[in-house]
């Protein structure tokens, strides 16, 4: 990142400090005017020779270095705007102070300096002379030609027609429609936005509700930690008054208008300023509205823009509540371009809730957004969610010159014909090409100014790059001079990289009286002189014009570059081609903008379903989600994408397809009862895996319910059904969905008890769980409120369960690494007084934990641990202690919480390099190698040693393990540092661990999954392990657990028995006695968890009998030497402190679906 931003800022160089060849020749110093800026400082740049100073140089003795450059500054030849020259290699921008010295001075008396390669003022940027937005609504223009989700006309790239089908979305609703109110949980609303406060919600006078006015905040704090008022569901981060404005801006002439005219806003605001979002928060909003329509208030929806990898039993409960109080929730799927059947996400586990509708993402094309989450079970149907405009809060307007009046755009370019007020333009570079085309890609109408990048060298190397210079006109005229320049650019997505590793940066200058070219800075981002973008979507990009600027000689410079940085430490130049629109110059702020994601499609469900509410008073809630689903629009591209396979219209409404909700035995025997809506009055088909029953098998037949007997010899498993209406003169419509159909010798075939989860709730809520065995007992451990361990267990005969009241469980937060020795459950953990790993050790007959604790090991996270005949290993892991001269200790506290937390190897990648990334150091010089352990450790707790028995083959965190008789350890899976790939990824390599030494055995041993992110448990075997989670086919049959033989000389291969149909997530396991036991979270179960087993052959388990008794050696000191082999703090007896790690363990942020213009 940061050789790509060197890169950036470099080029930038271009238009700064730069003199322009003028008739008068006029130094900076000369031209340079009071107020723009600071006196008595300079910016500064170095030759790249001079790096070091010398005492020679007193004025840049205490200079302060800005940047360094990994490439050289360019230089523009006065004589020739396309000619460059390349100084030698690298070098440093600073800022000089010089006390007594006025900037005029220092300025000349730094060019003396034969080390100088320029120097400049300190100029001043601001917003100045740009006004609030308008609270008049007059003040606006009619935006709806720009709102193609609703009325699709063919402009702006688009295909017209392809748009919801809502008619009257754009006029005054019906006097007589009845109101319904719909919820915006979000992050707020901004209920003073002039197309918003006719739509607000209020509350009645007198009603018993908590809150304010407009509704209630549950958010808690800020990111700074400042508490919000509950009474105010104010919007401070804008993505909840955009997903408000899609569904119900009132329509008045001006501005946008929402889906629908006849709903009223609730704002519940639950995300804070930064988007984020806790399940507490979440579930305190739902609470809110569920006392809402207890109070008579007929809210109808609740818009859900937002999500994260589960979904929780709490949640699903809560939407259950709402929706039989007539609330239909509407989700987002998320922005991963992932498979939510295949994936742990909110929506995959809420498939199976009737009231939930999961919503995918279109572009105007009607093609799948290239973002967009889908999945044939866990999502719905799409909506449009590509470039959607919508309201903003007042205090985040923006200029947009697309969106403005004639009157408020001084200049405007649309580029669909000659005869606007605009600026005309000359190419900088010889290469490359400029053309006005139609088609595609257009901002606003159909045409847009097309650039093709061509090769041009700069700084001494190659580059790909297309520029523009505006013609020279005078404004000076103008009495009030414009603030901002408005510059939408895009790039194609193309073949063969990914849209997110496509980096459009555009960036802009103007010319200035001091007769250079000073580059123009973001105005959403203003320590940015550039903007950036992902391909596929357009930037709205504005930017700052600052005070000096030659107002009589008004002159451009635009330049676009393409990079691939799909390597983030390498990014490298594309050719291709880059489209402007939209150009313009002005200074109104407007609350209005474009974004793009999930998040702009579920709340244009959510409009319909007001809709429906009123058009359809008398459906259920679960028969409206139904109607919106089944009234999709079929599209061959869409088809498997989604349940319905469509997009959602108003077209269909009246009539629409079957949609089946669940599928549950029946009371005759081989009976299956199938429940959803608009089946039809009259008996029409019904198929299993695309194989029509015979007549005489559909025992019963109504609009909601079929009642039918499978065929002799059906075998259970997960099967796709389908049921058609009966044909009435015209073709018959159909609705599918896959089920798990009865147990069958498909799955593991002994389904064990839960604990009740009404009565016993906290087993449901633990995360980072585990499951131990231990003398004929099953220990369910895990984290509750990331503040404590708390402990159930299994009696395997009785098959109950039993929570347990552990003395000690405060001292430390566990992981779900854990094994047993010497008759004790043994778990890595973290202490809960001061983060420091340790081994938390708890024995049965004492009913109470100790901790055991050492120097050597307190910094680790994600190590591994086992027992190896009288001993425990501990192995691998991550240590981030080797970045504590790299990074702040709030970052490495951040990154150790994210990693405690069991964070996917993805995303923790991407926050390491963003904590880095935020500092002056260069990612290339770090050896994240170190960050993954080797050592090997073995531990005798009752003697307090510990000692280095070796290392591992390489770094490894998260390692399963797998112990045998006498044979030492077996090490599979976890994650590693991938140097050519920049990230952590898979180890894909069986390791062997005997007597203090490790080889690997065996590469390529993990199996091929569907899954983006695999995620396994693991037992063991006689001669070998298992695991089982991600789900993969082979052959075209789907697996889920795994089997490796140590001596087979073969990778993992599959078990041809499942843990069941659905994914299973927050998964356990362990092998234990002849059985392989899990325990996770299925949707697909009543409890939404899962515990089952399945025969396998196994070995005595290591560590559960008692060792012999033996003198125990003194504890040492409490601060022993960690150059010391055997030095210990000892078992810790005492209660551990009570401070609560919030501040390592926070509550799981679930972040809004939208996209983002993302540094990459």
């Amino acid at each position: 990142m940061k050789k790509l931003l060197a890169c950036l800022l470099t080029a930038l160089l271009l238009f700064s400090g730069t003199p322009i060849a003028l008739a008068q020749s006029v130094t900076d110093a000369e031209a340079a005017k009071p107020n723009h800026y600071t006196e008595g400082e300079a910016i500064v740049c170095l030759k790249p020779e001079s790096l070091s100073r010398d005492a020679g140089s007193s004025l840049l003795a205490d200079m302060d270095v800005l940047m360094t450059l990994d490439s050289a500054p360019r230089v523009e030849n006065a004589d020739n705007i396309q000619s460059y020259r390349a100084a030698e290699m690298a070098g440093i921008i600073g800022l000089v102070r010089a006390d007594g010295l006025s900037t005029e001075a220092l300025i000349d008396a730094l060019s003396q300096n034969d080390r100088v390669l320029y120097a400049e003022p300190n100029y001043v940027f601001n917003v100045a002379g740009a006004d609030s937005p308008s609270a008049d609504i007059t003040s606006y223009k009619d935006l709806t030609a720009y709102q193609w989700a609703y009325n699709n006309q063919g402009a702006m790239g688009g295909r017209a027609g392809m748009d919801m089908g809502i008619e009257g979305w754009d006029k005054t609703p019906e006097a007589s429609w009845d109101s319904v109110v719909v919820a915006v949980l979000d992050t707020g609303i901004d209920y003073t936005h002039p197309d918003l406060a006719p739509s607000i919600w209020t509350r009645p006078e007198g009603m018993r509700l908590d809150g304010g006015t407009y509704g209630y905040n549950s958010a808690g704090t800020t990111m700074a930690g400042d508490p919000y008022d509950e009474t105010d569901p104010m919007d401070d981060m804008s993505h909840g008054t955009h997903c408000a404005g899609i569904i119900a801006s009132g329509w008045n002439g001006h501005g946008t208008s929402g889906a629908s005219g006849n709903a009223q806003l609730m704002a519940v605001k639950a995300g804070n300023d930064g988007g984020g979002f806790s399940s507490a928060s979440i579930l305190k909003g739902y609470a809110y509205i569920k006392a809402a329509c207890q109070n008579g208030v007929n809210v109808v929806a609740v818009n859900n823009s937002w999500g994260g990898q589960y979904s929780g039993i709490a949640l699903n409960e809560a939407i259950t509540q709402v929706g039989e109080l007539g609330v239909v929730s509407v989700f987002a799927s998320g922005n991963e371009f992932t498979n939510c059947d295949e994936n742990s996400t909110t929506v995959w586990g809420l498939k199976s809730n009737p009231y939930v509708i999961a919503v995918n993402a279109l572009d105007s094309q009607g093609e799948m957004a290239y973002f967009s989450n889908y999945g044939p079970r866990s999502t719905d149907i799409a909506a449009p969610g590509v470039n959607i405009l919508s309201t903003y809060p007042m205090s985040m307007a923006r200029y947009c010159a697309r969106l403005s009046t004639d009157a408020d755009n001084l200049r405007y370019n649309s580029f669909e014909d000659s005869g606007q007020n605009g600026f005309s333009f000359k190419k900088l570079y010889q290469n490359q090409d400029m053309e006005i085309v139609s088609g595609t890609f257009a901002r606003d109408g159909v045409a847009s100014l097309k650039l093709t990048t061509g090769a041009a060298e700069v700084n001494g190397s190659t580059l790909d790059v297309a520029g523009l210079e505006s013609e020279p006109v005078d404004l000076s005229a103008l009495a009030e001079k414009p603030a901002f320049l408005s510059l939408p650019a895009v790039t194609p997505i193309r073949d063969g990289l990914s849209p997110d590793s496509t980096t459009l940066v555009v960036s802009a200058a103007v010319k200035t009286v001091e007769n250079t070219f000073l580059p123009l800075y973001n105005a959403t981002e203003p320590d940015k002189p550039l903007a950036q973008s992902h391909a596929g979507l357009w930037s709205d990009n504005a930017f700052i014009l600052p005070d000096n600027t030659d107002w009589a000689d008004f002159t451009l410079r635009i330049e676009a570059n393409i990079f691939d940085t799909s390597d983030q430490q390498n990014p490298s130049s594309l050719s291709g081609e880059i489209y402007l629109d939209a150009l313009g110059i002005g200074s109104a702020l407007l609350p209005y903008a474009d974004s793009s994601g999930t998040s702009m499609a579920a709340p244009a469900v959510t409009g319909e379903v007001a809709i429906l509410a009123a058009r359809y008073p008398e459906d259920s809630s679960a028969k409206r989600a139904a109607r919106v689903i089944g009234s999709a629009v079929w599209a061959q591209n869409l088809e498997g994408t989604s349940v319905s396979g469509g997009y959602a219209s108003l077209k269909n409404v009246s009539q629409p397809a079957p949609v089946l909700n669940r599928a549950l035995p029946g009371s005759g025997e081989n009976e299956l009862v199938i429940d959803g809506y608009f089946f039809g009055d009259s008996p029409g088909a019904l198929a299993i895996e695309k194989s029509d029953l015979p007549a005489e098998n559909i025992l019963d037949w109504s609009d909601t319910q079929i009642r039918v007997r499978l065929p002799e010899g059906f075998t259970g498993g997960e099967k796709t059904v389908t049921v058609t209406q009966k044909a009435d003169g015209g073709s018959a419509l159909s609705g599918h969905q896959s089920f798990e159909l009865f147990d069958s010798n498909v799955f593991y075939e002994n389904s064990l008890p839960l604990p009740d989860p009404k009565a016993q709730h906290s087993f449901y809520d633990m995360t980072a769980q585990s499951l131990t065995a231990l003398n004929g007992k099953l220990y369910y451990l895990g984290t509750l409120d990331d503040t404590h361990s708390q402990v159930w267990r299994y009696d395997i005969q009785s098959r109950e369960w039993t929570q347990l009241e552990t003395e000690n469980s405060e001292a430390f937060i566990p992981s779900d690494a854990t094994c047993t020795w010497n008759g004790k459950l043994v778990t890595t953990a973290l202490r809960s007084d001061n983060n420091h790993f340790c081994l938390a050790l708890y024995t049965p007959e004492t009913n109470r934990w100790e901790l055991f604790e050492h120097p050597a090991l307190s910094s680790l996270l994600g190590a591994s641990v086992a027992t190896s005949g009288d001993t425990l290993v501990v192995a691998g892991g991550m240590d981030f202690s080797i970045l504590s001269d790299t990074l702040p200790a709030a970052s490495l506290n951040a990154l150790r919480a994210q990693a405690a937390s069991g964070a996917d190897p993805e995303a923790l990648s991407q926050s390491l390099s963003g904590a880095i990334g935020e500092t002056t150091v260069d990612q290339s010089t770090l050896d994240f190698d170190k960050l993954f352990v080797r050592d090997i450790y073995t531990i005798r707790p009752d003697k307090n040693s510990l000692e280095k028995s070796g290392e591992l083959a390489g770094g490894r965190a998260f390692g399963k393990t797998a112990y045998t008789q006498g044979d030492g350890l077996y090490m599979a899976s976890g994650y590693q540092w991938d140097k050519a790939a920049g990230a952590m990824t898979a180890n894909n390599t069986l390791e062997h661990l005997k007597d203090g030494r490790s080889a690997v055995i065996l590469k390529d041993i993990l199996p091929t999954t569907s899954s983006a992110k695999p995620e396994y448990v693991s037992g063991t075997l006689r001669d070998g392990m298992l695991l089982a989670g991600s789900q993969g086919k082979v052959d075209g049959d789907l697996y889920d657990t795994w089997q490796l033989g140590f001596s087979s000389g073969k990778g993992f291969t599959p078990v041809p028995k499942r843990m069941g149909g659905d994914l299973i997530l927050e998964l356990t396991g362990t092998a234990y006695n002849g059985q392989f036991y899990v325990l996770g979270s299925s949707p697909s179960t009543q409890s939404e968890m899962l515990f089952r087993s399945t025969a396998v052959e196994t070995i005595p388990q290591a560590g559960e009998q008692r060792l012999p008794e033996a003198p125990v050696t003194p504890a040492g000191p409490d601060t022993p030497d960690p150059a010391a082999p055997n030095a210990s703090t000892g078992i810790l007896s005492g209660p551990g402190a009570l401070a609560a790690c919030a501040a390592l363990l926070a509550a799981m942020l679930v972040m809004v679906f939208m996209v983002r213009k993302r540094t990459r």
